[in-house]
């Protein structure tokens, strides 16, 4: 019997000890670990290769992929020595190649010292907006405008110090057969892009400008940097039909041009029959004519034309101001920035804006033509319609300022239209001195709209003693 009992007592422990092992054992729920940001660490050599050697290294890149999903994925670039190289965001970094990674948004380069090397953007992967690189110096380099990697419009080439561009035209990534060399100081040739020799044209009668001095109207062509004008005037009736022609001859071409006098031709078209004058040089006619008296003069020379290169020498101080765009610039900066701003090429192969300030009033009636070749977008149509523009005097040209409703409108306005509204202002104008600019309206002078029908009511009241006063007497309820 003890045995027994003893037995009971040592099964009981060990059941009841089993109980307690079981209640010891429950399983008790964790917290979830925090999600932590990643820092990732990539070397590349001179070619952009990544290489898992850093002694072989020439640049090294913080790669940091935020916990949170929805943030941006940012990088900065560093020299090895210390300094930064660039910075930016990215959608994926190719672990072997980084011309295979994929950007977004700005991205930014620096050379050693700091300065700025080269500023791009980003959509989708591809380079979209405007890219500009700079040399050491801090003057442009190159300037494109990128649209799905490709490149569109003008693009820019400058020489390190700053003074001479090369312009060429894109399309889809295409160039269009010629580019246009300019300099700081207005000259500029057009040239063909197949064996780079210049292009000459044959300007057309619609082409010829006319300026005014001392009463004397000078006829001119401003054809791919050179402008040539001339006079006709009667030398003096006393000694017969004797004409005097003046000549003047602007060179802002990138080339040398030789002017023969003597190839001129000089004649009168009257009833469909062309009549041909002699051609005399100022010189000669100095010689042959004022030696003589007035008499012998006027029976010796009949149909004579004389060409004067001299007695108007101070003309083309005058004329020949429709040059270049860029050739006003008052600096190597105003330069490289006017040239930058520039989408398209007139006509495609000239420039012909004019270095004369637009009066206010012609830009208020330019601005006015506007909208109306937004009708196709309404929303569009219907803000440039109705926005409040107001024109503002700079040292160097007119600032046409106009506003939008908030910021987000602003931003986009100015990173998708504007460039392309301030080209068709100064299209319109004949004008580069004309610049646009986009505010928001301050927030004291936006308008407060009434929708629901009790504040309509109650601004109707506030506005109207007569309706108060009927509110109170029928005691209308107006809520």
């Amino acid at each position: 019997m003890m045995k027994n009992k003893y037995s009971v007592i040592i099964m009981m422990i060990a059941l009841f000890g089993g109980q307690t092992a079981l209640a010891q054992e429950k399983i008790v729920p964790e917290t979830p670990p925090v999600p932590q940001d990643r820092l990732d660490t990539l070397y590349y050599n001179k070619s952009w290769k990544v290489t898992p050697n850093k002694a072989f290294a020439n640049y090294y890149r913080l790669a940091l992929y935020p916990a949170d999903s929805t943030a941006a994925k940012e990088f900065r670039t560093y020299y090895m020595s210390g300094e930064l190289q660039g910075e930016g965001s990215f959608v994926v970094l190719d672990k072997k190649d980084d011309a295979k990674s994929q950007f977004a948004g700005t991205f930014t380069t620096y050379f050693k010292d700091g300065q700025v090397e080269q500023k791009k953007t980003y959509q989708s992967g591809l380079l979209s907006g405007e890219y500009t690189s700079y040399y050491n110096n801090g003057n442009v380099k190159e300037h494109f405008f990128m649209k799905q990697g490709k490149k569109m419009g003008v693009g820019a080439s400058f020489t390190e110090n700053g003074r001479v561009c090369t312009l060429t035209p894109y399309k889809n990534d295409i160039p269009e057969g010629f580019y246009v060399v300019v300099d700081a100081d207005g000259n500029y040739s057009k040239y063909s892009l197949t064996d780079h020799q210049p292009i000459l044209e044959t300007p057309s009668p619609d082409e010829i400008l006319t300026e005014y001095k001392n009463g004397v109207a000078w006829p001119y062509y401003n054809k791919n940097g050179l402008i040539v004008g001339v006079s006709n005037s009667m030398v003096d009736e006393n000694i017969g039909d004797y004409r005097e022609i003046g000549v003047f001859i602007v060179n802002k071409s990138m080339i040398n041009v030789d002017i023969d006098p003597s190839q001129i031709e000089i004649y009168d078209m009257k009833g469909g029959k062309r009549k041909d004058f002699e051609l005399v040089g100022a010189d000669e006619y100095d010689k042959k004519i004022f030696k003589f008296k007035k008499k012998v003069a006027k029976r010796a020379v009949k149909n004579k034309a004389i060409v004067q290169t001299e007695r108007e020498n101070n003309v083309n101080a005058n004329l020949g101001a429709q040059v270049f765009d860029a050739g006003t610039s008052n600096t190597l900066k105003d330069f490289q920035t006017r040239i930058c701003r520039m989408q398209q090429l007139e006509d495609g192969n000239r420039m012909k804006y004019s270095d004369k300030m637009p009066e206010d009033l012609a830009i208020y009636e330019s601005w006015k033509k506007i909208p109306e070749q937004y009708v196709s977008r309404p929303r569009l149509y219907t803000t440039l319609s109705s926005t409040k523009t107001t024109v503002k005097n700079k040292e160097s040209y007119k600032l046409l300022e106009f506003y939008v409703q908030n910021s987000s409108q602003k931003a986009w306005v100015e990173q998708e239209l504007l460039r392309e509204l301030e080209s068709k202002i100064q299209k319109d104008l004949g004008s580069s001195r004309v610049r646009l600019a986009v505010e928001v309206i301050p927030q004291e002078k936006v308008e407060k709209r009434i929708y629901m029908p009790e504040d309509k009511a109650k601004a109707m009241i506030s506005g109207n003693e007569e309706i108060g006063n009927l509110v109170k007497d029928f005691g209308l309820d107006v809520k």
